[in-house]
């Protein structure tokens, strides 16, 4: 794990440099992400405006927003964010990301898409009352299932804490 912003912890591999890409897309909404992710009634649609809409920095990298899949018979599934020449999906939470189990959620999505290969999912590195570290919480957690990673055919998962 790196003090630097944003934080990241990475479980197995990435393709080169696309770890540092998404890393510096966040850190360019540093401001606008610390001052958010402590504020009441924020969701994560708002976060994922600063990062991933029209003309941000997740968008000028390459990566797409709003990504559907189908999952055959058991429905579609949606990705905040795509990236379609790495097969790089990515989530992007504010709050509920350990209480309402949305963690479980969003590694569901990335195991039952064929098309992931790799996978991040953007968390706040502290919550509002200040009481919960999510990004430090999910990286704990993530790491029982670094061995496993290939078995579900994921070839990497990156905790990314704004």
């Amino acid at each position: 794990m790196s003090d630097e912003y944003p934080l990241s912890h990475v479980f197995g591999e990435f393709p080169s440099g696309t770890i540092e890409k998404l890393c510096e897309a966040v850190a360019k909404r540093k401001v606008e992400l610390v001052a958010l992710r402590n504020t009441k009634n924020v969701r994560s649609s708002s976060i994922e405006g600063l990062l991933i809409g029209p003309g941000q920095p997740m968008e000028m990298i390459g990566y797409e927003p709003k990504k559907t899949f189908s999952l055959g018979e058991s429905g579609r599934a949606i990705l905040d964010g795509y990236h379609p020449d790495y097969n790089i999906a990515v989530e992007i939470e504010k709050g509920r990301i350990l209480l309402g189990n949305q963690l479980y959620v969003d590694l569901y999505k990335f195991i039952a898409i064929d098309e992931i290969d790799y996978a991040a999912i953007i968390v706040p590195t502290i919550s509002r009352e200040g009481a919960e570290e999510p990004f430090r919480r999910c990286v704990v957690k993530m790491k029982v299932l670094e061995p496993k990673l290939e078995a579900l055919g994921i070839k990497g998962l990156a905790i990314i804490g704004y």
